[in-house]
C-alpha cells in the first residue's frame, strides 16, 4: 500500500453528496446528534428504522471511499438541500430550523472525523427554497464545521 500511496501522491477523488434534507422523518440522521430540549438538557433524537439503515449505508459508503482513496486527497461536495426545511411539515422528524442545521452538521462529521480520509476541502451549496432559507442552513452548516474543523477548508457555495 505505501507503495500505491507514493505513486499515487497526485490523485484527487471527488466525492459527491446531495439531498440529504436532515429533519425529514426519512432523511439521513446521525445517531449521535446531540441537540436540546427546552430545559437545556442533552438528547439524541430517536431513529426510525429507515432513518437507521440510511445511516448505516452512509457509514459503509464512507468506507468504501476511504479504501478507494488510500491517502489521497478528498474534496466533499454537499450539492444542495442539506435541510428538509419547513414548507412540508406533516413529514417532519426535526420541527425546529435548529436542530435540522445541527443534525446537518453531525451528518457530515464523519467525513472530517474518520482518520482514513484525507477531506481537504468540503463544499455545500445552497439548496432548493423549499428547504432552505436563502441559504441560511448551508452558510450556518459551514461555518460550525469550519470552526470545529479548521485543518479542512469548509466553505458554502452558491449556485
Amino acid at each position: 500500500m505505501a507503495f500505491w500511496r507514493r505513486q499515487h501522491a497526485d490523485r484527487l477523488l471527488v466525492v459527491l453528496l446531495a439531498d440529504t434534507h436532515c429533519g425529514h422523518k426519512l432523511s439521513l440522521l446521525n445517531p449521535k446528534t446531540e441537540l436540546l430540549d427546552e430545559q437545556g438538557t442533552t438528547y439524541r433524537p430517536r431513529l426510525i428504522e429507515t432513518q437507521r439503515y440510511l445511516w448505516d449505508l452512509y457509514l459503509s459508503h464512507i468506507d468504501s471511499i476511504a479504501d478507494l482513496a488510500d491517502g489521497c486527497r478528498i474534496i466533499v461536495v454537499h450539492d444542495g438541500d442539506l435541510t428538509q426545511g419547513d414548507k412540508y411539515t406533516a413529514h417532519l422528524a426535526l420541527n425546529l430550523i435548529h436542530d435540522q442545521i445541527i443534525g446537518a452538521t453531525w451528518n457530515l462529521r464523519p467525513w472530517y472525523e474518520d482518520r482514513r480520509l484525507n477531506v481537504t476541502h468540503v463544499r455545500i451549496i445552497a439548496g432548493t427554497a423549499s428547504h432552505t432559507w436563502e441559504a441560511s442552513s448551508e452558510v450556518l452548516a459551514a461555518q460550525r464545521l469550519a470552526e470545529q474543523y479548521p485543518d479542512v477548508d469548509t466553505r458554502p457555495l452558491y449556485h
